[in-house]
């Protein structure tokens, strides 16, 4: 909403009949609402890029539970390209490839993310393997479910928990890419998840870093 001192000058210049300034101000009130639309603007898509891309994040972790149950069943998605190469091995690739794409795509889109900047870490710890259990569990649900109706009920749960949960973030995918992941304290003291291509040893060693956010508590060093 326009401020009030403008409201009250427009007002005043149109009563007085003063066209130059009722027309100056007016378009100073437009300039204004328009720079708010944009921030509007901004933030939708921001929000709308964080919620894709926690889709393809949560999608990309738990691939590999489909892609175990697909290669331990021997099922074919695409059985006319079996058919023509004749080689199974080359769709058990194809399977395994899909996490790796979809970790790549993410990474793209967090670099379209917001901008932001940790400037001071006051504790540090490495969490690479924090979430290493929970996709372990994943090879070994999926190696144990035989049934097609009982597995798409797992994997439609599993997707759910992961979507809103952190476990997405912790994403393997990332760890073969070159990326390592840390809980950071801030200068502000607030607990946060960087994941990051630095070797990061100590809050003492930690230089001011421009980042993506991902959300308010995790952020990507792309």
């Amino acid at each position: 909403m326009a401020r009030a001192d403008l409201l009250t000058k427009l007002v005043k210049f149109g009563v007085s009949g003063d066209k130059a300034r009722f027309r100056k101000v007016a378009e100073t009130i437009i300039a204004e609402e328009r720079a708010k639309q944009h921030t509007v603007l901004a933030e939708k898509r921001g929000f709308e890029m964080n919620f894709i891309l926690r889709i393809i994040m949560t999608f990309s972790s738990v691939s590999f539970f489909l892609v175990v149950y697909l290669v331990q069943n021997k099922i074919d998605l695409l059985p006319s390209l079996a058919t023509k190469l004749g080689y199974s091995w080359i769709i058990c690739l194809l399977y395994t490839a899909v996490p790796f794409v979809l970790g790549g795509i993410a990474v793209g889109i967090c670099k379209l993310l917001a901008k932001s900047e940790i400037k001071k870490a006051i504790s540090l710890e490495t969490s690479n393997n924090d979430f290493l259990a929970n996709y372990l569990a994943f090879f070994f649900v999926a190696l144990s479910i035989n049934n097609v109706t009982t597995f798409w009920i797992v994997l439609g749960i599993t997707l759910l928990f992961t979507f809103f949960s952190r476990v997405s973030y912790f994403n393997p995918v990332f760890l073969i890419f070159g990326f390592n992941f840390f809980y950071v304290h801030t200068g502000e003291n607030v607990k946060v998840l960087l994941i990051s291509r630095k070797k990061l040893r100590s809050p003492e060693s930690f230089e001011a870093t421009g980042v993506r956010r991902i959300n308010d508590y995790t952020f990507m060093e792309v």
